[in-house]
């Protein structure tokens, strides 16, 4: 199933339980339609990667997105709780999936829906409360172990670019890595699809390739045991009537989180037009005052503008 079908599915099921249809018998025809479930779900997504039974995938999915290799590569997994509790004044948060790996550095794997600002807000603040997390209260020797973020993402957080993975870490103006404690990894996962990349064979472009085919039906006969059993678990057949009719409902709180945040991200676009246009509004009065032959200084006083800015103008 694409994300279109899926959603298209849910919000079918959503009607026929509203009106007091027979909802099995409606899956029931999805399943002969379909084979396979939208493996980019979150709640999907989870299962599929987030379970000790899958956990060897997760580990080959995740090495391929790091571009790891040799020793380096990740072997073991052990997933932990993925929620992370705020105190007084802190906010809580709960990623998709978080394990430590047999060096015990700490993976957080997202599947991101929505983009804009908010998104990147978003993934600023789950960094700061990972780390926060790393180390436990009382030491004070801050000696913590690596966190890699990844994020897997339905849209493009970099159209300019030619790239379809992304790393970001703390550098300097002189782009000298200041630590490698943090780590930030973006995959886009539709620009890939969209520009299909046909030269790339590197392990995350195999991936997301077999990922795509799942979605559109079109895996064939595949031969890594991994990718099989990966493969039969992503099986409609596998999901009951209760988890879809959960689903469902769960869908619509969705639904709702996600019309709240394109609010939210309305709003911050909003404040950001309007502190630039403060700004300009701000630089136009200094060049007046400096056009008119103001001190430097008074000016810098007035509009909080340095005397080099003043001049710049």
């Amino acid at each position: 199933m694409t994300r279109e079908q899926y959603a298209k599915m849910l919000k079918e099921l959503g009607r026929i339980r509203r009106e007091g249809g027979d909802v099995s018998a409606y899956l029931a025809e999805i399943r002969k339609q379909y084979k396979y479930v939208y493996v980019y779900n979150d709640s999907i997504f989870k299962i599929l990667f987030g379970q000790p039974e899958g956990m060897q995938a997760t580990a080959q999915l995740l090495n391929a997105v790091l571009k790891l290799d040799g020793a380096q590569c990740i072997t073991e997994l052990k997933f932990i709780d993925p929620a992370v509790q705020g105190g007084p004044g802190i906010k809580s948060i709960t990623s998709d999936i978080v394990a430590d790996d047999q060096k015990g550095d700490r993976i957080v794997l997202e599947v991101q829906h929505i983009g804009g600002s908010l998104f990147k807000n978003r993934l600023v603040f789950y960094v700061a409360r990972h780390t926060s997390r790393l180390i436990p209260p009382g030491e004070d020797k801050y000696i913590m172990p690596s966190l890699n973020l990844v994020s897997l993402q339905m849209f493009d957080a970099y159209p300019e670019s030619g790239n379809y993975r992304h790393t970001i870490q703390l550098k300097n103006q002189e782009s000298t890595l200041f630590t490698d404690r943090q780590t930030l990894t973006l995959v886009e996962v539709e620009k890939f699809r969209k520009e299909r990349f046909e030269g790339d064979h590197c392990a995350l472009a195999e991936w997301l390739r077999f990922l795509d085919a799942i979605n559109n039906e079109a895996v064939g006969d595949v031969s890594d045991p991994l990718l099989k059993d990966l493969q039969n678990r992503a099986k409609l057949s596998n999901f009951s009537d209760r988890y879809f009719m959960a689903e469902e409902e769960r869908m619509t709180d969705v639904g709702y989180e996600i019309a709240v945040a394109k609010e939210e991200a309305a709003k911050e676009a909003a404040a950001e037009a309007a502190a630039k246009a403060a700004d300009e509004k701000n630089r136009q009065l200094a060049k007046g005052f400096r056009d008119d032959g103001f001190p430097l200084e008074a000016i810098a006083k007035r509009t909080g503008l340095t005397k080099e800015e003043i001049l710049a103008l």
